[in-house]
Parts: structure tokens; C-alpha cells; sequence
């Protein structure tokens, strides 16, 4: 799931247009979510263009988590690494971890296992946020990853991004749905397939394509096309084994996943059309909300925060005309979005006010001495 973690640029200039698409990157990701987590998706019987046109809004959105890692390659490949980013990541992730389920369990009170205490205290490796994990490998790996790739002439890099699509787009997805496993990325869950869209936002902002208005309008074509391809996959599918075979051959929302190459597309195509995006008011809203959506992502997806607020929140509205539906679902999802990013806004100015930086930067200093004796010199 999902805003890729702010960090600082070696140039001081920002893309708004990225700044408003990690926004709405994170809303897409809340929409999708009060579909599946919420229910909203079995708001209506299947069959009917009611639930229909729920597909469709889930295809609209599916691509959210993408967007949001190919932010991380446009933004981190000119961005200065800084190891105190990560534990200042951590330690937002600990404190979310801990002090959601704390505050529920002085609410609700109940007793607490010896396995959830290790996935508080460890969310990275029990993978308790799967895209922090993800996030986690990739940024260890990023001076390593960045030199590498800034030095690919263009026709390397497209043929790198040739072969990560094949074998982890294309490969990925098919394998998955054959239920083979033979190029398997756990269907986008994993630092495998974020490593991959890292390269694919890094290659964008090396190569920046200047596609004019024109460009940037087809881009936005192609999102609508291969979004409308993801939803229509559905019912062809469905009339091809149900009517023509009589039976399931396929999974009818094989098209429905991260790896799949129609999402692949659309979310491509969506990064490229806000990149195009040229913003010229409004600056400090944007990167102030901006630099909250990492934090809204990982408060609505707490299992105590989803439990209480999300979970088959929208069954009640079973039945509901897919208008009144569709409407309380964007106020849903823009309420928890304004609740989470305020709540996160003030965690930045706790941790200012206790340093946190100052002491992720003493940690790793003080990390960094016996690491450098055991490397030894260069």
C-alpha cells in the first residue's frame, strides 16, 4: 500500500504535479480499500450494474500502490540518501504501531498475545505494513541501486525496464493466475515489485519525456482506456467461461491485481500525465498534505484503527442506489483522509519538538562506527 516517505532533493525546485499525485495516489488507495476492507464492493448483488459499476470504480483505483512506488524512484534517484531517513521511518511506523493499539486497548481493553506484542514491536519483519517492508529492503539497497542505474545509457535502461516487465509485470501476473509461482512478486506484495517501479520512476525522471499538451493528454487517454480494458477483462471473461465453456477456466479478476499489465498501463500513464502537471499556486498546502500520506497510510490500515472505523463499514448500505453509494464513499474516504493527514501532522510536530532527527542521526552514527571496524578499510 502505498505516499512514498518524503525525502530532500539535491535540487530545490519540486514537481508539484508529483506532490499532488502522491495525494491523490494515497485517496485512490482509501477508496480502494472502503471497497474491500469495507465492504462497499458487496454493497450490491452480483449480476447487477449496480455491482458493475463498483468494478469499475475498483479499477480506477487499483493502481494506487503502483503510483505511489513509482514516486519513490522519481523523487529518490536525485534525492541525497540519508540512513537516518530510514530510522526516522521506523520509528514512525513504531509509533503508530504502538500507539493505535495502545490507545484501542485502554478503549476497549482484552488481553494482548505474545504474537501481537512481536509484531508491534517488530513491524518491519512481520511485515505487520507490508509496503514499509517492502520500502524497508529497497531503501538499503538504494546506494547501491542509484549509481547503477544513473549510469544506464537510455537504451540499457529500456532494455532493464523490458526485462522487469516480462518477468515481473507479464511473468509475474501470469504465473500467479496459472497458480505456477515460477516468476511469482506475491502478486505486488513485495520489495521485488517495488524495486521494479523504483526503476520505472527513476527511468522518468532521468529521461523525462516532454510530451507538451497534447502528450499529456494522451497519457491520461491511455489511463482511461487500459483502466476501462481491467474492468471490461471482467465480463468478457465471465461470458467466455460461463456461457462458451460452461465452466471457470480462468479467474475473472485475473486483471485485477498489481502485476497485471493493464494496471501496469494505467498507473504508467497516470504518473506520466501528473509529471506534465505544471502548478503554480498553492505550494506549501501541497507539500504540506504531501508529506502527511505516508502517515495516513499507515494509521487507516492498522488492524485496531480498521477494525474500529473500516471493516465492513458500508455493508449497512446494502442495497443503496450506486450514486448515494458512490457519494458516501468519496466522503468517507475524504474524511478519513483529512482525520488521518491532520493526526499526522501533528505527530511531525511532536517528533520535531522531541528531535527525533537529531537522535536518528545519533543512532546511526553511533551504528556506524562498529560496521566501518568490521568492513574494514577501502
Amino acid at each position: 500500500m502505498t505516499t512514498t516517505p518524503s525525502v530532500e532533493l539535491k535540487k530545490t525546485e519540486r514537481n508539484l504535479g508529483i506532490e499532488l499525485l502522491r495525494i491523490v495516489s494515497m485517496f485512490l488507495i482509501i477508496v480502494l480499500h472502503c471497497l474491500g476492507i469495507g465492504g462497499a464492493g458487496k454493497c450490491a448483488p452480483e449480476g447487477t450494474a449496480e455491482n458493475s459499476l463498483l468494478w469499475l470504480m475498483t479499477a480506477v483505483c487499483y493502481g494506487g500502490a503502483n503510483l505511489y512506488a513509482l514516486t519513490s524512484g522519481y523523487v529518490c534517484i536525485r534525492a541525497t540518501h540519508r540512513w537516518e531517513r530510514l530510522v526516522e521511518l521506523w520509528l514512525q511506523v513504531f509509533f503508530y504501531s504502538v500507539g493505535i493499539f495502545a490507545v484501542d486497548h485502554f478503549i476497549g481493553g482484552g488481553s494482548i498475545s505474545w504474537r501481537q506484542w512481536l509484531s508491534l514491536l517488530l513491524p518491519v519483519t512481520t511485515n505487520r505494513y507490508w509496503y514499509f517492508s517492502a520500502y524497508f529492503f529497497l531503501f538499503a539497497f538504494l546506494p547501491f541501486l542509484n549509481p547503477l542505474l544513473d549510469r544506464l545509457s537510455r537504451r540499457q535502461y529500456r532494455l532493464l525496464l523490458l526485462l522487469l516487465f516480462v518477468f515481473f509485470c507479464f511473468g509475474g501476473w501470469l504465473s500467479d493466475t496459472l497458480a505456477t509461482y515460477a516468476f511469482s512478486t506475491s502478486a505486488g506484495y513485495s520489495p521485488v515489485w517495488l524495486i521494479a517501479l523504483y526503476c520505472a520512476g527513476a527511468y522518468l525522471r532521468r529521461f523525462e519525456i516532454p510530451l507538451g499538451k497534447k502528450g499529456k493528454w494522451l497519457a491520461l487517454a491511455i489511463f482511461v482506456g487500459a483502466t476501462l480494458l481491467t474492468w471490461g477483462s471482467m465480463h468478457l471473461i465471465n461470458f467466455a467461461t460461463d456461457i462458451l465453456l460452461g465452466r471457470h477456466v480462468l479467474k475473472r479478476l485475473m486483471f485485477y491485481s498489481y502485476l497485471s499489465p493493464t494496471v501496469v498501463i494505467a498507473s504508467v500513464s497516470l504518473f506520466v500525465f501528473f509529471s506534465q502537471v505544471r502548478i503554480r499556486r498553492g505550494k506549501t498546502l501541497l507539500t504540506t498534505v504531501s508529506a502527511t500520506t505516508f502517515g495516513i497510510y499507515l494509521i487507516h490500515v492498522h488492524p485496531s484503527f480498521s477494525a474500529r472505523f473500516l471493516d465492513n463499514y458500508f455493508l449497512k448500505f446494502s442495497g443503496t442506489p450506486f450514486l448515494g453509494l458512490f457519494a458516501r464513499i468519496l466522503a468517507f474516504a475524504a474524511v478519513m483522509f483529512a482525520v488521518c493527514s491532520v493526526a499526522d501532522h501533528i505527530r511531525i510536530q511532536l517528533f520535531r519538538l522531541l528531535r527525533v532527527r537529531k537522535f536518528s542521526q545519533w543512532v546511526v552514527k553511533t551504528a556506524s562506527k562498529p560496521i566501518h571496524k568490521l568492513l574494514g578499510r577501502e
